[in-house]
């Protein structure tokens, strides 16, 4: 018998019905999801009116009513457990009575003792009973300032009463049988009328609220404040029980329904109204560099934006300023915390030990263990020096973190300021990895700033200097002697980049304009060599100059002279000798350095950077360029096609002779062409990037290319025939970089010919590699990290990824295909190998790493 057909109304029901289950789970936890929403379904399906009644906001006032009742129920069925369970207090025992008495006594002292704005909030909460609503418009405050109170409050009153009575415990447990036993006797009561007895048993409305004080105090370390579900005990991983005041909603109450993370939403700061977020909770493990655990560590948790971005457009993400919770870890280095916002930072820190700071987020994070290695702190020395050469006493020394490097786990914390000793000595404990900026302060005057990353155990002293001591000043001339105004000066303290024992942060760079006058001056730092380049329109770059201030001469006079730009001239013809009219011809000198470091001039500052030269009709073009070097000069015969050029090298200035003669097939190029589809099943994948490696070019790096694409194939615009290219196909999310379970995939290197080009590019999932690293003795490798590096890859895989206990990483989410992987003990490199890891799971790769 054929199924009976749905009706429209059942349509709907099954349409709202997923909806319907994340709104149960949200309010009721998913064991009960299932039922509410099985019985608000069956109330829709067996309700008479209900072609009009199934809307989907008629059945999510079901689902929230069905809640409300299950949180009822489940509430006294817990406090019937509990009062069977918890024998009462013996009201008849005097000691007892006292312990009571004293107790509650020392939690009224205590919120009385709080400081403002603290003390407000506590109050309003638990002796008025407000929510914290109710609090923020009575305030006329933000609800997170009123959620950011109660919580540092219940911090502060915690600390208070550890403080009284030595030790958590020893107020904690007394704690814990007086809110029992109260709660049973409550709800024993409530239901004969006689609540009001129990009130007038505690005596006062004071101790009512000392009582509620001290259940949250207890209870909740992280809490919402009349948003919890139904009472519940939790067992820490280091063996103690903590209890989790989680009230049923009283009648008054509003029940307010967890709202999910809202993709590409700004972030909101702490004191912003945000929408409810459903707890989570975060375990933690805290080790020494030798990877054993650490007790007694401290988690620190600050508060952040409810909605932070993930960083892909350059958002900073930041927290508050003071710690909102902080949570011992117990003998096995363990420890948990729960949250009730999407964002948190956390680190871990014992003594002058620390870890930098690491952003958890609720979509990502949530019970997940997080393992924080401390990590001894290095301690950067240095002196500060005043303008006449004498020590900076008292000078005020600024630290500040710049980034941190990717061999780094989470954010260097930012130090606290230090003072220049009489001798002008300062020393600041830094983070290993960790890239700073520093500066020092004397009243009105500030020194140079200088910034540095922190890759050595020992690094070297630095030295800040008030400006004004050392100085290099001049004129900038044109080619017949004029002083040229607005020209620009740029200098660089000497440095050797194939230098390996140069210090990367020994680097000095200036720049400065020339006045009405041409006369330009600057400050420098050290008594060193420095070179001057000074550059301005209409003329050639002047030669490089060399100055080097000494003690005997600290403020040196220069001038700098322009020169005359010379020409190159040429013509771009086709094979039969036609002119081929439109084609851009580009100039780049040769000489100087093509690095892009700016610890020394490159290329483009010597020389300058030419402007492009369009053919005529005639297809003659005209260059303007430095005399003080050759140059390599490229064709673009056909406009728009950037990849479709074709060179000459070691031209000299001046030269009038310059003939590119292109054939046909030059002209036309080679037609590249494909189609991408997944490795597994071979379905079409029509969301994806290409771009280009010209592997004939050493300085050539992956950049995107024009190409048209339609559904899952793909056409680039036209390449140069004879050339050595590769290409990298990366699948994506719509409005993301990456795609999170596709992998990029590079095209074997092709020689592009006059014959079209076609590729059928399979892309697999991302490769997940297993590595254990081992001593030479075969004992685990303690301390250690790796790193893999991969061709046209290098931003997404250079990643670091530490060794536990036993040796063991995963490196997760890499690029299938060849790669350099490496291993390291802090920035000490132990070995380095050649691999392949292909897509998804890979077997466990063993490396020993040679004696120490």
């Amino acid at each position: 018998m054929a199924p009976k057909p749905l009706d429209p109304a059942e349509h709907l029901l099954l349409r709202d019905a997923n909806a319907l289950h994340r709104l149960a789970r949200n309010l009721v936890g998913p064991d009960a999801a299932d039922d509410v929403v099985q019985s608000a379904l069956t109330a829709a399906l067996t309700s008479p009116t209900r072609s009009r009644r199934h809307t989907g906001l008629w059945l999510r006032g079901v689902v929230h009513k069905l809640a409300l009742l299950t949180h009822r129920r489940d509430a006294r069925r817990r406090v019937r457990e509990r009062t069977v369970a918890c024998s009462l207090v013996d009201d008849r025992d005097p000691a007892s009575l006292a312990q009571q008495a004293e107790l509650i006594a020392n939690v009224a002292v205590a919120v009385r003792e709080l400081e403002e704005p603290f003390r407000s909030v506590i109050v309003l909460r638990f002796w008025h009973g407000l929510l914290p609503e109710q609090i923020a418009t009575k305030l006329a405050v933000p609800r997170n300032t009123v959620r950011s109170r109660l919580q540092r409050g219940l911090e502060r009153l915690r600390a208070r009463l550890d403080r009284n009575y030595g030790e958590r415990q020893r107020w904690a447990a007394p704690l814990g049988t007086i809110v029992s036993a109260r709660e049973g006797v409550t709800a024993a009561l409530a239901g004969s009328g006689v609540a009001l007895f129990v009130g007038m048993m505690m005596q006062t409305k004071l101790l009512v609220g000392a009582v509620a004080v001290l259940v949250i105090a207890v209870a909740i370390p992280w809490s919402s404040f009349g948003e919890q579900p139904p009472p519940a005990f939790e067992r820490e991983p280091a063996g103690a029980i903590t209890m989790h005041a989680e009230p049923a909603p009283r009648p008054n109450e509003r029940l307010e329904v967890p709202t999910p993370p809202v993709p590409g939403a700004e972030p909101m700061s702490d004191d912003s109204p945000s929408a409810t977020v459903t707890e989570w909770s975060a375990r933690f493990l805290v080790t020494d560099e030798n990877d054993l655990p650490v007790a007694d560590a401290t988690i620190q948790v600050w508060a952040g934006p409810e909605l932070p971005k993930d960083g892909k457009d350059g958002t900073v993400l930041s927290h508050a300023e003071h710690p909102i919770l902080q949570v011992p870890t117990g003998a096995d280095g363990r420890a948990s915390a729960v949250f009730d916002r999407r964002g948190v930072a956390v680190a871990a820190r014992k003594g002058d030990c620390r870890t930098g700071d690491t952003w958890l987020l609720s979509h990502v994070d949530a019970d997940a263990e997080r393992v924080f290695v401390l990590q001894v702190p290095v301690l950067q020395r240095g002196t500060v020096w005043r303008v006449d050469g004498t020590p900076a006493v008292g000078a005020v020394v600024h630290v500040n973190v710049q980034g941190w490097s990717s061999l780094q786990r989470g954010e260097p914390p930012e130090p606290a300021p230090v003072t220049a000793d009489a001798a002008g000595r300062f020393v600041v404990p830094l983070q290993f990895f960790g890239v700073y900026a520093i500066d020092a302060s004397l009243g009105d005057e500030r020194t140079f700033r200088d910034a540095f990353e922190v890759r050595s155990e020992h690094p070297p002293d630095l030295r800040l200097t008030f400006p004004g001591a050392i100085t290099i000043a001049g004129v900038v001339v044109d080619p017949a002697g004029a002083p040229v105004a607005g020209a620009n000066v740029h200098a660089w303290r000497e440095y050797h980049l194939a230098d390996p024992a140069q210090d990367a942060n020994d680097m000095e760079t200036v720049d400065d304009k020339t006045g009405p006058d041409g006369r330009f001056a600057f400050e420098v730092r050290q008594y060193r060599r420095y070179q001057l380049i000074a550059s301005a329109g209409g003329s050639a770059n002047s030669d490089v100059l060399w100055v080097e201030p000494s003690a005997v001469r600290p403020h040196p006079e220069v001038r700098l002279s322009l020169r005359t730009a010379a020409a190159i001239r040429g013509v771009v013809l086709a094979a039969d000798g036609s002119a081929i009219p439109g084609a851009r011809v580009r100039a780049s000198a040769e000489a100087g350095s093509a690095t892009r470091a700016n610890a020394v001039p490159s290329r483009a500052a010597m020389f300058g950077e030419p402007s492009a030269a369009i053919t005529d009709r005639n297809g003659n073009f005209a260059l303007s360029v430095h005399p003080g070097t050759t140059w390599q000069l490229q064709a673009f015969p056909v406009p728009g096609a950037s990849a479709l050029g074709y060179r000459q090298v070691g031209v000299q200035p001046g030269r009038v002779d310059i003939e590119f003669r292109l054939s046909e097939a030059q002209v036309r190029g080679c037609d590249v062409r494909g189609e991408v589809v997944r490795a597994d099943d071979g379905r079409p994948v029509e969301n994806f990037d290409v771009e280009l490696i010209d592997l004939d070019d050493p300085d050539a790096v992956r950049s995107r290319v024009a190409a048209s694409r339609q559904g899952n194939r793909f056409e680039l615009a036209t390449l140069p025939l004879g050339r050595s290219c590769a290409l990298v196909i990366t699948p994506r999310r719509a409005g993301e970089r990456y795609d999170e379970e596709l992998a990029p995939v590079r095209v074997e290197p092709f020689l592009t010919s006059t014959a079209p080009r076609t590729f059928v590019v399979r892309v697999s999932g991302w490769a997940t590699l297993p590595v254990r690293v081992l001593e030479a003795d075969d004992t685990p490798a303690r301390g250690v990290h790796a790193t893999l590096l991969q061709d046209g890859f290098q931003h997404v895989s250079w990643q670091a990824d530490r060794a536990d206990r036993d040796g063991r990483l995963v490196l997760a989410q890499r690029m299938p295909g060849a790669g350099r992987l490496a291993i390291w003990r802090r920035a000490r490199r132990l070995c380095e190998s050649q691999i392949t890891i292909l897509g998804g799971p890979n077997p466990e790769l063993v490396i020993h790493v040679p004696p120490r």
